[in-house]
């Protein structure tokens, strides 16, 4: 059965469908997960780590597919999430970036429609003329080039009519599907993924929030001519509609054009470096989309954005953690560490101390051979064992408790993700270029402020080393007297076993009501004709009950 169709014989606005399309995607895909854990229990870890890999991948081609189906705020997501390789497998943000330029324009009698909607006249009344063909398209609107009255070349950025009210529905439906997959595979933390990227769409719905994104940005480089910026025409412009001045020039990456320009490849990469210094480490509010296709190369030379829909902010506590990180890996005391990781948001539990001590001094432990006199030193290849979550066992840490207590902010996110495209691009230009020499006298003012440097951090940590050294045998002459005189106490976790029972108890009974909740949508798909997710939901179905009867075999 074909889907559902808009007047304009665009595919998946049907709320009916869209929402049977995504939860029959939703089962089909939970329902091999949930087999693969099951026969996972009879093969060697590294068959069932293959086999989870290739699993990964087909899902991700799977999903993508699926996303491009449904539109709108579903291919939003998994562009936002195609960035997040921090959070989820590579696999995944390997699938969804067929996602970024993979989405059809929309006829131009729609976006036309929003136009006089929000303005109160059609398009070719408000320009001078405007090209019918746009020049980019999005999951949320696309971008026309048009003509002012006075002459001036225009870019008019339209979203989509009806887009919020099939993107409130379809947050729902992604929040509820979520909440599902998250119970049973909750080392994804995809609640925790889905409500970061729901909050930038979300964001990006509001073009006024762009176009103030736009001054506030251009605002903080008055006066440098390295860097041009889009000017906002206020009188053509609404939360849905955004024209700015168009910028004429060659994507950053387009070497060819570079040369016709005249522009060094290495000069390029440093003004770029230092554009996106200024922005993290002195303004604190940056463009967090640079990819090659929001950079573009004027002809005289001059670095120009556009899209300003993703922007992001250093948070004070931010701030205020990344500085205690440094503090603590120059005095090595895992205490402020501590404190750096609750600071900066890593931590979404206050309760459990005893476990984000663990996995505060494990790690520490890995990275504690570093050299930081100073920041050249600095070896990344160091921290790349850090992703193997099999050896939490060594500290007695589950990966159920490391999700529980952990979380990755979204301003760390952005953060990380601006940084690895801009040094990735940076390279491109000039591979034998150190972006190290440029960054760090802005990393020092921004962690230590304009009065300290490095050097002073260092000279204070060595004075409390010592300090610390000098006391030790006293504090450790007051332990021993304790323990001899039987006033010692140690604390111990309680009920963590009858815990584990009861959550047990209760992914049992959710199997069984979401193996009836398959079978029950299963009938209803066949009675309505929909073959395939009826197919989908009644393989869902069976996987649940298999579900449950791993349970069943791992009390």
């Amino acid at each position: 059965m074909s889907p559902a169709k808009n007047q304009s014989g665009q595919p998946g606005t049907s709320t009916r469908w869209r929402f049977i399309k995504a939860y029959g995607t939703a089962f089909s895909i939970l329902s091999r997960y949930l087999v693969l854990l099951l026969s996972g229990k009879f093969v060697s870890a590294d068959t069932r780590q293959n086999w989870l890999s290739a699993e990964h991948r087909r899902t991700a081609e799977k999903l993508a597919a699926a996303l491009l189906v449904l539109k709108g705020i579903y291919i939003k997501l998994g562009q936002t999430m195609s960035i997040m390789g921090n959070v989820l497998p590579v696999e995944f943000t390997e699938g969804f970036e067929q996602l970024q330029d993979a989405v059809p324009p929309h006829p131009f009698a729609e976006v036309n429609a929003r136009i006089l909607q929000d303005l109160g006249q059609p398009a070719q009344t408000l320009f001078a003329s405007i090209e019918e063909v746009p020049i980019a398209s999005a999951s949320l609107g696309q971008v026309h080039v048009a003509q002012a009255h006075s002459g001036e070349k225009l870019a008019v950025k339209i979203q989509y009519p009806g887009i919020e009210e099939l993107t409130r529905n379809d947050l729902k439906t992604i929040r509820r599907i979520v909440s599902i997959v998250h119970f049973f595979f909750p080392q994804f933390n995809l609640k925790a993924v889905i409500a970061e990227a729901a909050k930038v769409v979300v964001l990006e719905l509001d073009y006024l929030v762009e176009a103030d994104n736009i001054q506030k940005i251009a605002a903080n480089f008055t006066g440098d001519a390295r860097y041009v910026f889009p000017t906002v025409h206020s009188e053509l412009s609404s939360a849905k509609v955004l024209t700015t001045s168009f910028i004429e020039g060659a994507k950053v990456t387009d070497q060819k054009k570079l040369a016709e320009f005249g522009v060094s490849p290495s000069q390029l990469a440093r003004d770029l470096i230092e554009f996106y210094c200024k922005q993290i480490f002195q303004d604190g509010f940056y463009h967090a989309d640079p990819h090659p296709g929001n950079i573009i190369i004027t002809p005289n030379g001059k670095i120009a954005m556009v899209d300003f829909g993703a922007v992001a902010s250093v948070s004070p506590a931010m701030r205020k953690g990344m500085t205690l990180f440094v503090e603590g890996l120059i005095k090595r005391d895992t205490k402020i560490l501590g404190q750096a990781v609750k600071a900066m948001g890593f931590v979404s539990r206050a309760d459990n101390e005893e476990t984000l001590e663990k996995v505060v001094e494990y790690f520490y432990s890995k990275i504690s051979s570093l050299k930081i006199e100073n920041f050249n030193n600095l070896n990344f290849s160091q921290f790349q064992e850090l992703n193997d979550l099999v050896e939490l066992r060594k500290i007695d840490v589950s990966i159920s408790d490391l999700t529980s207590l952990f979380l990755i902010p979204k301003d760390w996110i952005l953060l990380e993700r601006t940084i690895l495209l801009m040094m990735g691009l940076t390279a491109q230009l000039d591979e034998t270029l150190n972006p190290v020499d440029i960054v760090i006298p802005y990393v020092e003012t921004f962690l230590l402020g304009k009065d300290r440097s490095m050097k002073d951090l260092l000279i204070t940590a060595s004075k409390d080393l010592l300090v610390s050294y000098i006391g030790l045998p006293g504090e450790l002459n007051k332990t021993l007297k304790k323990l001899n005189a039987g006033q010692l106490t140690m604390q111990l976790p309680d009920l963590r076993r009858e815990l584990a029972g009861i959550k047990q108890g209760i992914a049992q009974l959710g199997c069984v009501l979401l193996a009836i909740a398959g079978g029950l949508l299963s009938h209803f798909s066949y009675r309505a004709g929909l073959l395939d997710q009826g197919l989908r939901f009644e393989y869902g179905s069976y996987a649940f009950a298999l579900a449950f009867v791993y349970f069943l075999m791992n009390r």
